[in-house]
């Protein structure tokens, strides 16, 4: 018998956060999008890349090449994108402050993933001021062909974020937004 829109047969029906739901997917698409690219420039070669969290793929000299990364400030920010996912999905399932408890640890854990990401990227020879082209094409196993003195020749270099980077801050700013629609009550039980 139904004794209130939220029960039916002795089960109670629970009001699912949607904008949780879309932070967990969006935290999710973050994880496999491009964080941040670079390009070098010399008088007779141009290398330009795309760098995952997790790899590294890019061009020289009509030459592409994939590999993987491990760059300690990529698997913080993948474990803390993994774990921000899985709260907002289990949030946007739990009634009262767990729920919100979980969202809010989601969305903190989403912008974190940023902070260190950027923290760990500035402070790594990708972006020094300095930069020496050798470390990057060294993640490529100096499989481009180039030789060291068009390597020594590089005259430009330039870096950019990438949209997976700003796909975290959206996560984090919808599992914040969900929080003001979260249901923090569970429904009345009604037996007329």
């Amino acid at each position: 018998m139904l004794t209130s829109q939220s029960q039916i047969s002795g089960l109670e029906l629970r009001k699912i956060n949607y904008l949780a739901i879309i932070a967990g997917a969006i935290a999710l698409a973050s994880f496999v999008l491009p964080w941040f690219a670079g390009r070098f420039s010399s008088s007779d070669v141009n290398m330009e890349f795309t760098a995952y969290l997790y790899q590294i793929a890019g061009a020289a000299n009509s030459v592409s090449q994939t590999t993987f990364v491990s760059i300690w400030f990529g698997w913080v920010a993948i474990a803390f994108l993994l774990i921000a996912a899985f709260n907002s999905f289990a949030g946007s399932v739990s009634v009262g402050k767990k729920g919100q408890l979980l969202i809010l640890s989601a969305g903190i854990l989403a912008i974190l993933s940023m902070v260190v990401f950027a923290a760990g990227l500035v402070n790594s020879d990708f972006v020094a001021s300095d930069i020496n082209p050798r470390y990057t094409i060294n993640y490529f196993q100096n499989s481009f062909g180039l030789t060291d003195e068009q390597i020594d020749a590089w005259y430009s270099s330039s870096w950019s974020i990438s949209y997976g980077f700003w796909l975290a801050l959206a996560a984090g700013i919808v599992a914040f937004a969900s929080l003001v629609t979260h249901n923090t009550t569970k429904a009345a039980n009604r037996n007329r």
